[in-house]
């Protein structure tokens, strides 16, 4: 029996096990279990091996169909290390052994094993002054942790063997702990890569209970199905004007999925700790890279370095080192930021594989090209800047890509105003280089403009698709039926608003005149008194007039008809002509109010209207013929001006009305060299 007491040496096991921060997996119990079988081999002097053999369970959880699904229950690892000894034993006991301090052991690993399973169990055959023993315990988060010591001396001498039994899984494991054995195998490569590539970890066979000739070798996996070749490089950072050396292993590994597996593992003594993936911070590794062969692979990054080592936590599974500095130009070399880390990390791994990269950004501009050739027409100037465009991933749907293209515009037109305001506003006085100032004001110009084009190409396009819509309804429905004057009058204006409601992007004013856009005030469908309502009543502002103020000068009303209606009458509803004015007497005589305020009109404003409406038979015996409207100069509407009440009418018949939309828009296009095939509906 030790001489020391087991029940007194563990202090709060349990307060222990509660500051014990683990991932949702429990894999770390596993690892740590398999690190002390590494060390226990180093310190044999031997080559050594290692097993891992997986008890499964089946009978916690069922899916709908009621069919059992596994998990694992036991773990047992076994190997031919140095064992359970006098020294290792004592180590054991202690809360926070300094034992493994030179390996960069904690003292916490099998605190894991309690975190993760119920209980372990340890049997060790080990041999001390050609003596053998065998120590037996087991191991559990109770008061006195080590129950059931015992060592035996072993009549026969014997080679060295020491099993973990890990028992019982903890149920709020069960449902993530990968039970399937070529997972598993893959993260204790993933967790064990810097013994592998150093050629110095132990055989390690992992398998199912009662099933060991269906064993997997971890380090056959591993060169068969993992690892293509590797290739080492390093960088240095200063820390206290000192430099710090990280030590990069490259991977180039075989695809073991559809998706891009390109990660950064960070090690400490000979583990990885954490990782980061890589497509995170270059976009260009969103997807596997090709060879010559047209092979897919992937690649990792295993950075160690003492500055690691150094800074590992108690759990293994973060470093103390800082995020990111508060700002991107902070120059001190007194800390080591893990951005900085990061940075040096990426512009290695772009270097490495530049041939890939290069063909993947060549690939990514001919997309892009074709996709702003055709759907996202808008976006072609920013084929100007392909170094922005390197955050774009093409290989999603098209609304994911419109979607970045867009973050892409807003980036750069951000940089360029911010740029520019910088510029602009700078002391003269301290400019060194005026011709490079200049030049730079222009650089910064030109970038600002160039997303002004694009804003204005998708406005254009959106007319397109505006226009598209409105020739839609003015066709006949299915139905044999025409849409309601309320389907364009919302085409044009929201109904029943004001402009105080409606942005500036949802009116359509321009289909009808491109002064009404700049209007300062507007009521859409809203009752001037309890008989009159216009569809639209607007004021448009003039150069001279204060434009926050009433009385309106300037006065546009609108008033839109069916289209193919052919029931006009003379009486005062039936007569687009005497609607508009009625309502034009409403406003001059001052009863005329909008949400209870009265709408003041100057004496001598001037009334611009529109009837909007086909000239069928009715319309023209009604209204034109009645009222002396004249041809207007296309030949295609009518117009006639009261002298008395200061008004221009004009009928607008749809057909012109979506005829001079077409080639206004139609002008735009050409300016700006888009192609006449785009039809706006994407």
């Amino acid at each position: 029996m030790n001489n020391l007491s087991e029940s007194s040496v563990f202090k709060d096991i349990r307060g222990k096990l509660n500051k014990l921060r683990l991932d949702e997996k429990g894999l770390l119990a596993l690892f740590e279990a398999v690190s002390n079988s590494i060390h226990s081999i180093q310190d044999n002097g031997i080559k050594g091996t290692i097993k891992i053999e997986i008890e499964k369970g089946y009978e916690i959880f069922q899916d709908g169909n009621s069919e059992n699904i596994p998990y694992v229950k036991n773990i047992k690892i076994i190997d031919n290390g140095i064992g359970f000894n006098e020294a290792n034993f004592n180590a054991f006991l202690h809360n926070d052994t300094t034992f493994k301090e030179a390996r960069g052991g904690k003292g916490v690993g099998r605190f894991t094993w309690l975190k993760v399973f119920e209980s372990a169990f340890i049997d060790s055959v080990y041999n001390v002054d050609g003596v053998t023993n065998r120590r037996t315990f087991n191991f559990r988060a109770m008061q006195k942790p080590i129950t059931n010591h015992t060592i035996e001396v072993l009549q026969e001498s014997s080679e060295p063997v020491t099993i973990i039994h890990l028992l019982n899984l903890q149920e709020n494991y069960q449902k993530k702990f990968p039970h399937d054995l070529r997972n598993l195998t893959y993260l204790i490569i993933e967790h064990n890569i810097q013994y592998l590539i150093g050629n110095s970890l132990p055989d390690i066979f992992i398998y199912e209970k009662e099933k060991e000739h269906n064993q997997i070798s971890v380090l056959e996996f591993f060169n068969n199905e993992v690892i293509i070749n590797h290739f080492k490089d390093n960088f240095s950072l200063k820390e206290k004007d000192k430099d710090i050396i990280f030590d990069i292993d490259f991977i180039k590994q075989k695809k073991q999925s559809n998706k891009a597996h390109h990660y950064i593992y960070y090690t400490a003594h000979d583990r990885v700790v954490t990782n980061t993936d890589l497509s995170d911070l270059i976009s260009d590794f969103k997807i596997p890279f090709k060879d010559e062969n047209n092979n897919e692979f992937n690649l990792s990054a295993i950075i160690s370095s003492d500055f690691l080592n150094e800074n590992v936590n108690e759990e293994r599974n973060a470093f103390s080192i800082p995020i990111k500095r508060r700002h991107k130009d902070q120059l001190s070399t007194n800390e080591i930021f893990l951005d900085d880390v990061e940075e040096q990390i990426t512009l290695k791994a772009k270097e490495y594989l530049k041939p890939y990269i290069d063909e993947i950004r060549k690939k990514r501009i001919e997309t892009l090209t074709e996709l702003t050739n055709s759907k996202f027409i808008g976006y072609k100037p920013l084929l100007k800047y392909p170094e922005y465009l390197d955050e774009i991933n093409v290989n999603q749907n098209d609304n994911a890509i419109e979607i970045e293209l867009y973050k892409v515009k807003n980036k750069i037109r951000l940089e360029a105003k911010t740029k520019l305001n910088n510029l602009i506003t700078k002391d003269y006085s301290k400019i060194e280089n005026l011709d490079d100032y200049k030049k730079e004001i222009s650089e910064a110009i030109s970038k600002y403009g160039t997303i002004g084009q694009t804003d204005l190409v998708n406005y254009i396009i959106h007319r397109k698709v505006i226009i598209n819509i409105l020739d839609k309804a003015l066709y006949q429905q299915s139905d044999g039926k025409f849409a309601l004057e309320e389907l364009i009058h919302n085409i044009v204006f929201p109904m029943r608003t004001t402009s105080e409601d409606v942005e500036y992007e949802q009116q359509n004013l321009w289909l009808i005149d491109e002064k009404l856009s700049f209007h300062r005030y507007l009521a859409s469908d809203i009752y001037l008194n309890k008989r009159s309502r216009p569809d639209i009543l607007i004021d448009i502002p003039t150069i001279w007039i204060d434009k926050d103020r009433q009385p309106y000068q300037n006065i546009v009303l609108i008033e839109f008809k069916k289209p193919n209606r052919d029931d006009y009458n003379y009486s005062e509803n039936g007569d687009p002509f005497l609607e508009l004015q009625k309502a034009i007497n409403e406003l001059k005589s001052g009863k005329a109010k909008e949400k209870g305020r009265t709408i003041e009109v100057d004496n001598d404003c001037r009334f611009f209207c529109y009837i909007i409406a086909d000239i069928t038979s009715t319309l023209k015996k009604v209204v034109v013929d009645t009222h002396n409207f004249r041809p207007t100069a296309d030949r295609l509407g009518y117009y006639y001006f009261h002298d008395t009440l200061k008004a221009y009418f004009e009928i607008v018949p749809y057909s012109k009305l979506l005829q001079d939309a077409q080639d206004r828009n139609r002008v735009l296009f050409e300016k700006l060299n888009l192609p006449e095939n785009i039809n706006g509906e994407f």
